[in-house]
């Protein structure tokens, strides 16, 4: 969690309740699409949380405050754990000190010796990662489709409907009144 995080010791707070510790860490792997694990979305939706989704930090919430992390909280918090996640991936990638197709070829000998084994291994890190970046990438496209914490909210509440005819009689009679 970045320092300069203006909600960080609260972010901090619900995870020390949750006994989760700060770092955090998880796997990504190649085998599921790049699908992340559920955990780690929710831990990111919560690092990820800025001003406009911060009122789900406050007091009133803190006891539900992880639950809700569980779903995607807002359209611009989905983007930036999504923007997050292929950044750090991309960076992963850039970092890693060989080419694929360096790797590709080191691969392919039969010998089972340190370089042949590291070759292998970092093919495996780059498909994982790219696989993951390919998830958020396409999660990133489709965040239209998706149902936040207030449409959510709404639901819950019943307020997700239009007004009926009385509702909107009592609406307006309520404007007539002279207070």
């Amino acid at each position: 969690m970045r320092e300069d995080d203006l909600f960080r010791d609260d972010k901090l707070d619900v995870l020390e309740s949750k006994q989760i510790e700060n770092p955090i860490s998880f796997e990504i792997f190649s085998h599921n699409n790049g699908e992340p694990d559920p955990e780690m979305l929710r831990f990111l939706r919560l690092v990820t949380l800025n001003t406009t989704d911060a009122f789900l930090l406050e007091a009133v919430f803190r006891n539900e405050v992880w639950d809700f992390m569980a779903l995607p909280v807002s359209q611009a918090n989905e983007e930036s754990v999504g923007q997050l996640v292929v950044k750090k991936c991309q960076e992963a990638l850039d970092n890693l000190v060989s080419t694929k197709e360096k790797d590709l070829e080191i691969a392919d000998l039969t010998s089972n010796n340190v370089m042949h084994l590291l070759a292998k291994l970092r093919l495996g890190e780059r498909k994982a990662l790219e696989a993951t970046i390919g998830w958020f990438r396409r999660d990133l496209k489709a965040l239209d489709l998706k149902e936040y914490y207030q449409e959510r909210r709404l639901k819950s509440l019943g307020l997700d409907k239009p007004l009926d005819d009385l509702e909107q009689m009592g609406a307006s009679r309520s404007r007539d009144v002279d207070w």
